[in-house]
């Protein structure tokens, strides 16, 4: 209520409104009678969190519901991938632009957590890392099934990280330690929340980046571990192989086996680890502050000209 408290009494002559789940105080927006950019981070579909939150999954229908409203009534429509694009202009968006994600340096280049780097890394283990909250359209079970094939079957001395939030999400973490218990699965680690010093840290000492995830509008993480040097397993859903722009490994199908034996292929093939790397490496600096300068221009132009036309 604070933040719709300061939104309404705003003054300006143009609103920038970030839409991901539905909030009440969204549906006042297009009463203020101001004209409003509409950045759409996207919205997990609500049939991901039924059995898990109830909350969420009321409020990504809720969202849905005003996603209409919003996405018909801005002036111009923001997204940061052309499938989240296609979701807004199905929602009736007349005027749509693509900004990718902006690769922030500074946030990378800070030192990170020692006490992660000396107890993870270095040691010969493989280190197998997701990022993302924990949330089941992350499927962080099939994580955890190609972890299981890959430390029975290909190397004993490896580790899974699933690094993210976990608030809310209890019951699924509960449906995940059970699934560990029957697997008799060791060496997997649920971080929770991390700053971003540790987040550095657990990429740093990385060795093969996995996401399973069947919804992502755009995917920070598959960028993030681009930049830090890790090898990108993925499967190609939603935005992923868009983010990835042909880089990282991508699976069409989820055959955790399959999937297995591919990191284990290329972790033990140093030419076919480069030629990735090399790759990611390529795909990354699209990402880059410099090349997100012309975007940017781009999309002020676009709301100047969508002002005068009809705003």
């Amino acid at each position: 209520m604070r933040a719709w408290e300061k939104v309404s009494r705003f003054k300006g002559s143009l609103l920038f409104v970030h839409f991901s789940h539905g909030a009440p105080g969204l549906a006042r927006v297009c009463e203020m009678g101001v004209p409003f950019v509409l950045i759409y981070h996207g919205s997990t579909p609500p049939d991901y969190f039924r059995g898990t939150n109830p909350l969420l999954e009321q409020a990504s229908r809720e969202g849905e519901k005003q996603l209409a409203e919003l996405a018909r009534r801005a002036c111009l429509c923001v997204a940061h991938s052309s499938f989240t694009a296609r979701r807004l202009e199905e929602a009736g968006s007349r005027h749509t632009l693509v900004l990718p994600y902006v690769l922030n340096e500074a946030l990378y280049s800070a030192g990170g957590d020692p006490k992660i780097e000396k107890l993870y890394g270095g040691d010969g283990w493989v280190n197998i890392l997701t990022v993302g909250r924990i949330t089941p359209n992350k499927r962080c079970e099939d994580c955890i099934f190609i972890y299981d094939y890959y430390k029975r079957y290909i190397e004993p001395k490896s580790r899974l990280f699933l690094v993210g939030d976990i608030q809310g999400m209890e019951c699924y973490r509960e449906r995940l330690e059970h699934l560990l218990a029957e697997l008799g699965l060791p060496d997997v680690y649920f971080t929770g929340a991390v700053s971003q010093r540790v987040l550095v840290s657990y990429y740093r000492i990385a060795t093969a980046y996995i996401s399973m995830s069947e919804h992502e509008g755009f995917g920070v993480p598959l960028v993030e571990a681009m930049r830090f040097g890790v090898p990108v397993f993925a499967l190609a859903a939603s935005a992923v192989a868009e983010t990835l722009r042909g880089a990282g490994l991508l699976f069409r199908e989820k055959s955790w086996p399959v999937i297995a034996e591919a990191i284990g292929l290329v972790l033990n093939d140093h030419a076919a680890l480069e030629q990735i790397l090399s790759e990611q490496r390529e795909a990354v600096a699209h990402y880059s502050a410099e090349k997100a300068e012309g975007r940017l221009r781009a999309l002020l132009q676009r709301i100047a000209e969508q002002l005068g036309e009809s705003c």
